[in-house]
């Protein structure tokens, strides 16, 4: 048996994926987007998100992160134009109400720590128009795998 099988299935260690990365071109008010792809036995390690809005600022950006079923969602009300936004996680807050940040966490002299993991994890973002522009959602997201 191999040293990296725990239970002659699953591997005992995480390894890290390519990032998925790349932009939801005209994104319609209130869609779900799939950024990350269910992903078994996994760790979600960190995500970016940018929009970038012409003509009437988007009412808000969301990140949803399904975790074993759960949703987690990150919001920012009012997104600027062409901005980074990154997770902001507060334990006292209920799953729904998390919060985008333009502050990076991973720059914060903190050690780098997974943000969820589960026996599933999947990511979505969605944005709220009055209008739908021509404009993309950029996206960053990593993750470890068993």
């Amino acid at each position: 048996m191999s040293p990296l099988v725990e239970d002659g299935n699953i591997p005992s260690t995480f390894r890290q994926q390519p990032d998925s990365t790349g932009n939801v071109v005209n994104p319609v008010s209130n869609t779900l987007y799939t950024i990350l792809d269910t992903v078994l036995n996994a760790q979600l390690i960190a995500f970016t998100v940018s929009v970038t809005w012409a003509t009437t600022q988007p009412t808000n950006l969301r990140v949803i992160i399904t975790v074993d079923g759960q949703s987690i969602i990150y919001t920012e009300a009012n997104p600027v134009s062409g901005t980074l936004y990154f997770p902001k996680a507060y334990s006292n807050n209920a799953p729904t109400g998390m919060s985008l940040s333009t502050t990076d966490p991973h720059t914060q002299n903190t050690p780098s720590v997974m943000l969820h993991e589960g026996a599933s994890i999947k990511v979505e973002v969605a944005i709220t128009w009055v209008t739908t522009q021509p404009t993309p959602i950029w996206y960053r997201v990593k993750d470890r795998k068993r």
